[in-house]
């Protein structure tokens, strides 16, 4: 959900050292928001391209959607962005999987899969 999304930017942004105050989350919220668009088209096209990657090992791998939340990396971007979380290494299957040489690369050509998909439908 959104929430979670929210939360984990939260604790994310605290891990980099970094407080994002009130007014930067206005002024972030105002410059991004022309680039919201773009940034869901980009993620939805690589989130289908790596699911549909990791589907190939993990068949029953839940869909977990595209999510949006502001993470400090991506306040000052000033072209469509995303974060991608490709797997958990919390999660006893994803972490197997992760250690996979194939799956690793399987996932990284289906994210740059994903952006070529995004950048061709721009034109």
């Amino acid at each position: 959900s959104d929430a979670y999304a929210a939360r984990l930017a939260r604790r994310e942004n605290r891990a980099a050292g970094r407080q994002v105050s009130q007014y930067r989350l206005i002024l972030a919220d105002l410059t991004t928001r022309a680039l919201t668009t773009e940034s869901r088209k980009l993620a939805t096209a690589v989130q289908k391209s790596v699911l549909q990657a990791a589907r190939r090992t993990r068949p029953k791998l839940p869909d977990r959607g595209v999510r949006k939340a502001i993470f400090y990396v991506l306040l000052t971007a000033r072209v469509p962005g995303i974060l991608a979380e490709v797997s958990f290494i919390s999660h006893p299957q994803g972490e197997k999987a992760l250690s996979d040489d194939n799956y690793r690369k399987a996932l990284g050509q289906a994210l740059a899969r994903g952006v070529v998909q995004y950048a061709k439908s721009r034109r």
